[in-house]
């Protein structure tokens, strides 16, 4: 294995150049000693025809738009202190600056400047592309290469772990260890790269590190707790020899990304759920409504009186049917009117259908209704999204098992609470609920919570779910008619 400095080194530069912020290191004469790829795309200069090393700082500012005065790095020479989290504002766009000054042998000897361009937001969405380059350096310079990699990493806002070539963890940031539950670097340094993702309570074993360290980029996606994290790792090289000395991997925490992911195809689904309920309301329903009218005409015809129980079985069926269509119009209706409605009193009202659904399965309902401020609502489709809440709710529980409504009033809305004792929603399908045909029931279409989304959606409601193996609640948020 190759000594520490190499490693240490190769990783400095590769998370250097790879990242898309602007690193630059400056000396006390203020002048630039090293600018990663991101500084020359910061100041729109192509490396090949304008290196920025050996330029004052000055000279940097005129193609960026930066001046002295608001300057963190040269304020951080000035004062010796480090800072994070500046903004600065250009006439080329906005940037979150951090700096921190560079000290060899007690000395201050330079500073170091991490800037990222958050013109669109897009800090955070930061992603490794894989880069090396070869570092000759003289021992002064090594002090500050290993300084620079640890400020790096630990501002970096994404887990950073680096491994050496027998798959042993060399070094874990801040944000891996918090990851893993606020344990010390001393716990996960030595331990091979999945002894720390156990630490994560991340089954199994990991493919990217051990593919980066044969020379493969990879990336793989894992479950934290209730975050979806995206793992990039790629080689580190000796610059000297090109040998592999090691491997770096990056998780990247894209939990809302999942999530928006997960809504957009939702609502993909959602149109295409919609064209189709409208094309069957028109093929369907008016041939069915034809077929019911002379079923009951033959009810009336006293020679087939005995055929009167399938008569009115083909009646229900239909009715049935119509009722199937119904729930996928209602997935496709844009707007619907709405009045001033008082929901606990529309439950009050609806609880003899509630409790006949629950008496059937041999089941029971309580009420704790205590919210008594008005909606703006379409009382239909609120029958309806409690209908399938309840529905759901009842389904979910063996005989016996009891569901509860709750209405309340918590600063500007009104809060509906649903509550079951059932055993819970698997885990992997909670980002899934709403989504047309995803269902834990063996004959369920999946399309009771994707109206409720809906019906939630045009009453400008927000709706949220909660699960164990305790059983589930699910909450919809009202907010309260205010009159004018």
């Amino acid at each position: 294995m190759l000594p520490m400095d190499a490693l240490t080194q190769g990783a400095l530069w590769w998370v250097a150049e790879s990242l898309r912020g602007s690193v630059m290191i400056i000396d006390r004469n203020e002048r630039i000693v090293y600018a990663n790829r991101g500084a020359y795309d910061v100041c729109k200069l192509d490396p090949e025809e304008r290196s920025l090393v050996g330029l004052p700082l000055e000279e940097a500012f005129s193609y960026t738009g930066f001046r002295r005065d608001i300057s963190p790095v040269l304020r951080c020479l000035k004062t010796g202190e480090a800072s994070s989290n500046n903004a600065v504002s250009t006439n080329i766009g906005e940037y979150v600056v951090d700096a921190a000054p560079i000290f060899s042998a007690g000395e201050l000897v330079g500073g170091v400047a991490l800037t990222y361009n958050v013109t669109d937001h897009s800090r955070l969405n930061q992603e490794l592309l894989e880069a090396a380059s070869r570092l000759i350096i003289s021992e002064r310079e090594r002090e500050q290469s290993r300084s620079a990699l640890d400020w790096v990493i630990e501002s970096s806002p994404m887990s950073i772990v680096i491994v050496d070539r027998e798959y042993r963890v060399t070094a874990a940031n801040h944000v891996f260890l918090r990851i893993a539950g606020g344990v010390k670097a001393s716990d996960v340094i030595g331990q091979t790269y999945d002894k720390a993702l156990r630490m994560l309570h991340v089954t199994g074993e990991s493919s990217v590190v051990r593919n980066a360290l044969n020379g493969v980029p990879q990336q793989e996606r894992h479950l934290v707790g209730d975050r979806v994290y995206d793992v990039s790792a790629f080689s580190i090289t000796n610059p000297a020899t090109g040998e592999i000395v090691g491997a770096i991997a990056m998780g990247n925490d894209i939990t809302e990304k999942a999530r928006m992911d997960a809504e957009l195809m939702k609502l993909d689904r959602l149109n295409l759920v919609g064209e189709l309920a409208a094309t069957i309301a028109h093929e369907i329903r008016n041939p069915m409504t034809t077929v019911r009218g002379f079923l009951q005409l033959l009810q009336q015809k006293l020679e087939l009186e005995p055929y009167e129980s399938y008569t009115r079985l083909m009646i229900e069926e239909l009715d049935r049917a119509n009722a199937i269509i119904t729930n996928y119009l209602s997935l496709s209706h844009a707007v619907s009117e709405q009045i001033p409605c008082n929901l606990s009193g529309l439950i009050r009202e609806f609880s003899p259908v509630l409790e006949a659904e629950a008496v059937m399965q041999h089941k029971s309902i309580t009420y704790t209704l205590l919210a008594e401020k008005e909606i703006k609502a379409n009382e239909a489709e609120l029958k309806q999204l409690i209908t399938n809440l309840v529905k759901n709710a009842l389904e979910s529980m063996e005989p016996g098992g009891a569901v509860q409504i709750r209405t309340e009033v918590q600063e500007d809305a009104v809060i509906l609470t649903v509550r079951d004792s059932g055993s819970g929603i698997p885990r992997d399908l909670m980002l899934k609920l709403g989504t047309p045909f995803v269902t834990t029931k063996e004959h369920g279409t999946g399309l009771g919570l994707a109206v409720c989304h809906r019906i939630v959606e045009r009453h400008k409601a927000k709706i949220g779910v909660e699960s164990s193996t305790q059983g589930s609640t699910f909450s919809v948020r009202f907010p309260v008619l205010t009159r004018k």
